[in-house]
Order: structure tokens, then C-alpha cells, then sequence
């Protein structure tokens, strides 16, 4: 097990968020299931026109009237929704096939043509779109997406909604060549869903559909788990990690490399296995540890050029604050669950003074200690303190607050540490020699 601790020196909110549409309905195994039984049961007869997309790879089924009617439905020639749907299915395919290096989706015998099918029906907002498929992998599979995307809970509207949708279905289709939702009892369907917004931010970065699903992860000071069911969108970030820390070595993206291996395992057993291979040679753990940091620098805190590349839209964590007094040690306990990140903060009650930190093992804790300096957007640093040692020193002033990050990467048993945190108002009562961290810059590699 190991438990991280970073220090930063900052604060972070966030403001209420209103719960978007529900992103994608392959989730649903049951109903997405039913729906794939024969040819005949796909419901679809309703719509009664089709086109082909450029490169000939996907159908796109359509109507111009009635409740499921498309966009510019009524106009003569082909409405412009549906050949920007071809478009996108065929820029996702170039992308993820042509380009990453993906298995293309396994075709479905025929049905409605030999092309890959996708068809546009009213979801009337409850669903951006719905990836069908059969009870094994490899499976066929076929989309369903929303005729218009205009309801008002939909977080992204029109085309734009219409070609992350597809890029995030058409991921799901690919995911149904390597490996099946129902593997593993469903415990790796987050995974899915954590690669799915990945590929359609990689698709499309500047549409940001997603930042809607981040803000819950980030509103309160325990960040979900990393495999929780019900976060799974807003984890997306993670996919970015991998893409942004790993990318392609030796000819292959990482995210090639994970689907390939997963065959029915843990998503994260998998994934730790395949980062300690070569040409990763790496680990979950350090994986993880970089998600805890990237997820510090959001909002105010974001650093231009650095981590997430939209970070300055997107939320800053919630933390849990407390007040520091001088020469009085302020002592907290936490248990974290595996895969889950806490986030506590502290500011100084004097003027000014200095901060140091100690991070001590309880019965099942590991630690490693970080201790991350941030005092402006273009000088910070970070740095691993020994475990069961105390940090070094840290000159604060008031209104400067302190942030804890306390992360459990393990999938063992609940851990615990136990953080001790002093702050005075004299630094050389501490140490002759502070350690002046301000002209120290260290990044994580």
C-alpha cells in the first residue's frame, strides 16, 4: 500500500455544479443488451433513410419528421446533422485505428448493409448516445445517438455535442473488439467510460463536453475514488495522465498497449502490469501520484504549459481547512479507501511563520511524503520527503494556505497515517538554516 502526502501552498474552491444528461448509456448492460438479441430487434424501422460516410466505413440512419426527425429536416439534400455524424465517425475511425493504432470494430454480419451502423433517434435528453452490443467479446456493435442534442441538460448542444458523442460511442465500439463490460462481474466498466472521455477529449480538446462530469469529483475534499462507478466520467482526466506522462514509446500508445492486455483482469490490476513493462517502466503507484498533482493545479492554480492543458478551466479541488496556531503541533488521522485522494488545507494563525510537516505509518500505512511549494503560477517545486521524516521548512504569511494531499494507490486494505503540522512565527527556532524552496524548482519527471 502507499499512501501519498504533497504540501501546497494555496488554497482551492469550487462553485455548485447543476448534473448534466446522462453521458452515455453503455452502461445500461441490460437495456443495451436486450437490444441485440437478432437483427429484428433493434427497433430502429422508423428511421427510413441512410447515407453512406465518405470513406464508406459507417451508415448513418436518419429521419427528417416527426419526434426523431434531425436537424434541418425538412430541407432538401441531406441535413447537414447527418453528414457532420459521417464526418465524425470517419475523423474518430482515421483517429483511433489509423492513427493510435486501435483494432477496428468487429462488423456485424450484415445488418442494414455491410457498413458500420449509427442511428439518430430523439433521446429527448436522457442519453448523448448508446453503444449496443452482444454477450461476448468480440462483439458487433452499433450506435444510437441523440437527434439534436438541444434539451437543456445537455452540457454541450448541437454539432458539437453530435461529434464528441460519436467519438466517445465509437471508443465503446473499439473497447467491444479487446475486452466485454460484463468480464469481472462489471467492476471494470469506470474503465470504459475513464478511456471513452479520454478519446473524445483527444478528439475534440477544444469542445470540453466533460469539464460537466469533473466539477463532482472535485467539490469535496475526499476526491472520489479512482474506480468508483459513479465518477467515472469526470476520471476521464485520468485517461489524460496516461496520454500526456506515457504517450507512444516504442511504437505503440500506452492506451493501445492497456486494452491489449486487459482480457479479462482488473482494470487496474492491468493497468499497473502494464506500466511496470518495458518501454514503460513505471508503476500504478507513480501513475497515481501524478494524477494527485496535476489535479493541484486547476483553476487559479493552473500553470501555463504545464499538466492538464485546459486546466485553468477546470475546477479547483475542494479542501478541508483548519487553522494553524504558533508552537502548537496540529495532529490528524485519516483512513482513505484504495485508489481515493484527500485533500486538507491549513493557513496560519500568525502574520507569518514557518511550516513543516511529518507523516508517520499506522498499523497497514506506507508512506511516501511530497512536499509541492506553489507561491506564483511560474515557481513552485516538488519533492519526496524520506518517510517518517519531517519536511523541510516552508516560510509562510498569512492568507497563504497550506494543502495536503493524502493519497491511497493501493487496492489492499484501508490505510491510515497519522500527519503532524507545525507552524512558528520564528523560522530559526526551527532551523538555522531554512531551506528557501522559492529558489529550489523541482518537477516530478
Amino acid at each position: 500500500m502507499q499512501i501519498l502526502i504533497i504540501v501546497l501552498l494555496s488554497i482551492g474552491s469550487i462553485s455548485g455544479q447543476t448534473s448534466p444528461a446522462q453521458k452515455c448509456g453503455f452502461t445500461d448492460q441490460t437495456f443495451s443488451l436486450s437490444k441485440t438479441g437478432s437483427p429484428l430487434s433493434r427497433d430502429l424501422d422508423f428511421l427510413d433513410e441512410s447515407i453512406v460516410s465518405p470513406s464508406g466505413k459507417f451508415r448513418v440512419h436518419f429521419t427528417r419528421t416527426g419526434y426523431h426527425g434531425v436537424l434541418d429536416g425538412e430541407t432538401a439534400g441531406t441535413p447537414e446533422f447527418v453528414s457532420e455524424a459521417a464526418l465524425a465517425a470517419d475523423s474518430a475511425y482515421t483517429l483511433q485505428v489509423d492513427v493510435l493504432g486501435f483494432l477496428e470494430p468487429v462488423d456485424d454480419g450484415d445488418i442494414d448493409g455491410p457498413e458500420l451502423d449509427i442511428y439518430i433517434k430523439n433521446w429527448g435528453g436522457s442519453y448523448y448516445g448508446m453503444t449496443y452490443f452482444g454477450s461476448t467479446a468480440p462483439s458487433p456493435t452499433y450506435l444510437v445517438i441523440d437527434n439534436d442534442f438541444a434539451e437543456a441538460n445537455y452540457a454541450t448542444s448541437g454539432l458539437a455535442a453530435l461529434r464528441v458523442t460519436i467519438a466517445h460511442e465509437f471508443s465503446h465500439m473499439v473497447q467491444l473488439r479487446y475486452d466485454h463490460p460484463s468480464d469481472m462481474g462489471g467492476s471494470n466498466i469506470f474503465w470504459y467510460e475513464v478511456s471513452s472521455v479520454w478519446f473524445e477529449e483527444y478528439c475534440y480538446p477544444e469542445i470540453d463536453d466533460y469539464h460537466a462530469y469533473v466539477g463532482d469529483n472535485f467539490s469535496a475534499n475526499l476526491f472520489p475514488a479512482l474506480n468508483n462507478y459513479n465518477y467515472m466520467y469526470g476520471h476521464g482526466l485520468f485517461g489524460q495522465i496516461l496520454d500526456i506522462e506515457y504517450g507512444i514509446r516504442g511504437g505503440k500508445h500506452i492506451m493501445v498497449e492497456v486494452w491489449e492486455n486487459l482480457n479479462g483482469s482488473r482494470a487496474l490490476e492491468n493497468l499497473g502490469q502494464t506500466l511496470q513493462a518495458s518501454p514503460w517502466n513505471s508503476s500504478f503507484d507513480e501513475c497515481f501520484e501524478q494524477y494527485a498533482i496535476y489535479n493541484a493545479f486547476t483553476g487559479s492554480r493552473a500553470v501555463e504549459g504545464e499538466y492538464y492543458p485546459d486546466a485553468i478551466d477546470l475546477p479547483e479541488i475542494h479542501t478541508k481547512s483548519s487553522v494553524l496556531f504558533t508552537d502548537e503541533p496540529n495532529i490528524m488521522e485519516i483512513q482513505l479507501d484504495p485508489y481515493t485522494i484527500y485533500y486538507s488545507s491549513y493557513s496560519p494563525y500568525e502574520q507569518f511563520g514557518t511550516f513543516v510537516s511529518k507523516t508517520e505509518s499506522l498499523p497497514g500505512g506506507d508512506l511516501d511524503h511530497f512536499q509541492l511549494y506553489f507561491p506564483n503560477q511560474e515557481n513552485y517545486s516538488v519533492r519526496r520527503i524520506q518517510k517518517n521524516s519531517w519536511s523541510d521548512e516552508v516560510f509562510i504569511k498569512n492568507g497563504v494556505d497550506l494543502l495536503h494531499i493524502s493519497v491511497n494507490s493501493s487496492a489492499d486494505m484501508t490505510g491510515a497515517c497519522r500527519i503532524t503540522t507545525i507552524a512558528q512565527t520564528d523560522f530559526l527556532v526551527l532551523s538555522p538554516n531554512p531551506v528557501n524552496l522559492a529558489n529550489d524548482v523541482l518537477k516530478m519527471n
